[in-house]
């Protein structure tokens, strides 16, 4: 449900044209709802009452309601509306069905008067097919039945592409003909390379964003003399992969954003040739404004790969051991990723972007099985993105502490 109230005074404006007997307030009420299903299938209902007073002191009172279905792959709606102003009186109706059969749209309409007299005054047949992807074919027959007139119709349009067109004829069975040509361009300013940007949908009402994705060879996160751009990357938009892809810039547009609400945007790291880039920042939120045109890159680093074998080491032996949790730290000796060992001790870190870094075993895993600290391994990832390569740990067992439960895997092989 909803109502809204307009209240003017001496205004006018091109919704609301000047004129002897000026609006002076209108209140209008909505009912949105369906009729639960039974006998009937679930029907969609809208109501709507409005009422308008003049400056003259004249009032006028109209409702509207809507019931739709759609049964058997054909959809069916009838609109009423009943109108009283100056003491006179108006109700009337459509009644539509419409139906696709294959790649055809079919639709019938029938105009109909309940007030101040019941008759049928207008019938519409039409229909529409798809010429491949940007272009739209449609026919029509229009019969008045007061006027006995009838008008035949046909009109042609694209909808995709740099520009829109429509294309319409008209014949009238009083020897009537029309003909009449629409051209439409939506045009976007590209901030980056300075250049227009044409569509034919509208892009007014919508938001755009220009996106940059280059190599960062430095990590500073900035595009510097020298770092390459990077073609062909796919864009994500609120989680879901958009058609278009960077260009040789390393340019994507985006446009028809969402407006005033946030838009999460990021890039698709299943797009990216080498598996070991990953994007320095996980993705940008931004909330899209209609005329503007947001400006924002993705630096893409090298990452490397940490490897190493954890040994557990007693008087005769020496061993991998698995399921033992190493961990990788930052300078602020948080915790920045968690891996585990294999069944032969083996372990890789992957994904791990340049910097100075940590690793070690898992202090509560030491405490647990009451083994002695091998101490922590000081790891530096350069821009290069070479792998680091055998960081082994050495575990044994503390001699003062009592004989702890082994990991799992070792208590596997002493079975």
């Amino acid at each position: 449900m909803s109502y809204s109230r307009t209240q003017l005074h001496d205004f006018s404006s091109e919704l609301y044209l000047p004129s002897a007997d000026s609006l002076r307030s209108r209140d209008k009420l909505r009912l949105d709802g369906p009729i639960p299903a039974g006998w009937l299938p679930r029907l969609p209902v809208t109501l709507e009452l409005q009422r308008e007073q003049f400056e003259s002191g004249r009032s006028s009172l109209g409702l509207a309601g809507r019931v739709a279905a759609y049964v058997n792959r054909t959809s069916i709606s009838n609109q009423l509306s009943w109108q009283s102003s100056g003491g006179n009186t108006s109700a009337s109706g459509v009644l539509q069905l419409s139906r696709r059969v294959g790649t055809i749209g079919l639709s019938g309409q029938l105009g109909y008067s309940l007030t101040p007299q019941v008759k049928l005054e207008t019938i519409a047949l039409s229909g529409d097919k798809r010429l491949g992807e940007a272009y739209l074919l449609n026919l029509g027959v229009v019969h008045s039945v007061g006027s006995k007139e009838t008008m035949l119709t046909a009109g042609l349009n694209k909808s995709l592409g740099r520009y829109g067109l429509g294309l319409s004829t008209s014949y009238s069975s009083r020897g009537v003909f029309a003909v009449g040509l629409q051209l439409f361009i939506a045009m976007g300013w590209e901030p980056r390379q300075r250049q227009w940007r044409f569509d034919a949908l509208p892009k007014a009402d919508s938001g755009a964003a220009s996106v940059r994705v280059f190599l960062d060879d430095n990590a500073n996160g900035l595009m510097d003399a020298g770092e390459e751009p990077i073609e062909n990357v796919a864009l994500t938009v609120n989680g879901s992969r958009v058609p278009v892809r960077t260009n040789a810039a390393g340019l994507a547009w985006l446009d028809r954003l969402p407006i005033r609400q946030h838009v999460d945007i990021a890039v698709d790291t299943q797009t990216l040739e080498d598996p070991y880039w990953a994007p320095q920042r996980k993705g940008v939120r931004l909330v899209p404004r209609p005329g503007h045109v947001a400006e924002f890159d993705f630096p893409v680093i090298l990452t490397s790969e940490i490897d190493g074998t954890v040994y557990l080491v007693d008087k005769r032996t020496k061993r991998g051991i698995g399921d033992v949790a190493i961990e990788l730290l930052d300078l602020d000796r948080q915790v920045v990723s968690t891996i585990k060992s294999s069944s032969d001790g083996y372990y890789i870190v992957p994904a791990v972007v340049q910097g100075r870094y940590y690793l070690r075993i898992s202090p509560e895993q030491l405490k647990q099985f009451d083994l002695i600290d091998p101490g922590e391994r000081d790891i530096s990832i350069l821009p290069d993105g070479k792998f680091i390569n055998g960081v082994d740990f050495l575990l044994s067992r503390n001699p003062a502490g009592s004989v702890p439960d082994l990991p799992r895997e070792e208590a596997r092989d002493k079975k």
